[in-house]
């Protein structure tokens, strides 16, 4: 039976096409570089997947607490797994959705802005370490691919180094209003403000953390930040074999990394605690048991992965695998598009193939156009 795989990438949480995308670009280079700096780069690249991979799997299950300690070189926040400042981040990614249709371009420009205006506050000398900058970032209006609700906490340490807190709340947009002005009495939020507004104007303030989650009503987590740490540790065994093969063969037909990631998803479930389905009736004990043993471990992921993929959908939005369905996913910034325009563009253009006769989306081949789209046969909307 024909696979038939239908994606929507730029609504995903997470796309395995620019994952693979990312892999061929540098194995293309294999042979132009010297060895010691291709295997240096890809071993940034497999670390930037495996950050990737435990991000999403974060915004899953609704963590506790997602951070980021970032660096300052140059006046810049550099992020320590990207080789640029992370602002170049974020506007690749705003350039990306822009290129790609965006209906929310308004949000993806503020926070080019917001961040450019926290990496201003925080990189400035007399800025004072008892003070915190807060980002707020409510979730999108109408038909929106945002839909985290969160706020975002900088502080400065006596050394200079500036930490990322991210913490989900319940708060809505009047109630994030209010809490503004409390929180920054010189805030310049105009009334009735729409998220961009929100996004672009960075709160300065002195309250104590506890203050400041009371204010911004924290939304308490599903899962703890130590069982996330152990949920990462179960699932070490499928996200190394998804990295691996991306490493080893990126260029295998993209079904077979689609079913890693699958297993990744599932067995995230499972380990989560979750009530699943199953087939065979596998228990969960049983299930995590075979995926830590070497002899059972291969033959469980490939039954992971070939698994439906469950479904979540609540205040975070949409967010599954890759299976014979559309489906929506919740992002939280534009930075997450970042690294999305050098995978998926080559000497003709966009890699990106959208048929408009069976709805596929994917990846060709880099330098190679195609005449017919892969899934039906099809050639409206392929070039040619």
């Amino acid at each position: 039976m024909t696979e038939r795989i239908i994606t929507r990438e730029t609504q995903r949480t997470y796309s395995v096409l620019l994952d693979i995308g990312d892999y061929q670009k540098l194995h293309k280079l294999r042979k132009t570089i010297p060895e010691e700096e291709f295997q240096s780069r890809l071993e940034a690249q497999n670390r930037l997947t495996r950050l990737n991979l435990q991000t999403s799997l974060g915004e899953r299950f609704n963590t506790q607490c997602l951070q980021v300690d970032y660096y300052v070189e140059n006046g810049k926040l550099m992020h320590p797994i990207y080789q640029i400042p992370f602002i170049e981040v974020i506007k690749l990614g705003q350039r990306y959705r822009g290129k790609s249709g965006s209906t929310e371009v308004v949000r993806e420009l503020a926070e080019v802005t917001g961040f450019e205006k926290v990496q201003s506050i925080m990189t400035n000398a007399d800025f004072d370490p008892q003070a915190k900058v807060i980002v707020i970032s409510p979730q999108g209006q109408g038909n929106t691919i945002y839909g985290h609700n969160f706020y975002d906490v900088y502080s400065k340490d006596q050394n200079g180094h500036v930490t990322m807190s991210r913490y989900y709340s319940k708060s809505t947009y009047s109630q994030f209003y209010e809490t503004a002005q409390t929180l920054d009495p010189f805030c310049e939020l105009p009334e009735d403000p729409k998220d961009a507004d929100f996004i672009a104007s960075p709160l300065v303030t002195y309250k104590t953390m506890e203050e400041i989650h009371q204010t911004l009503n924290r939304q308490e987590s599903t899962m703890s930040h130590q069982n996330y740490c152990q949920l990462l540790e179960t699932c070490n065994p499928a996200t190394n074999s998804y990295i691996q093969t991306l490493a080893q063969n990126p260029l295998l037909p993209e079904v077979e990394y689609f079913k890693k990631f699958n297993a990744i998803i599932n067995l995230s479930d499972i380990c989560a605690g979750l009530d699943l389905s199953h087939p065979s009736h596998l228990g969960r004990k049983q299930i995590i048991a075979a995926i830590r043993q070497s002899d059972r471990k291969d033959s469980m992921l490939a039954y992971l992965g070939a698994q439906i993929v469950r479904t979540t959908n609540g205040g975070c939005g949409l967010s599954g695998g890759y299976q014979i369905s559309t489906n929506s996913h919740g992002f939280q910034s534009v930075a997450e598009f970042g690294t999305l325009n050098n995978s998926l563009e080559d000497n003709y253009g966009t890699l990106e193939i959208h048929c408009e006769e069976c709805g596929a989306i994917y990846l060709r081949t880099p330098n190679k156009l195609e005449e017919r789209c892969r899934c039906c046969g099809g050639t409206k909307g392929i070039a040619c």
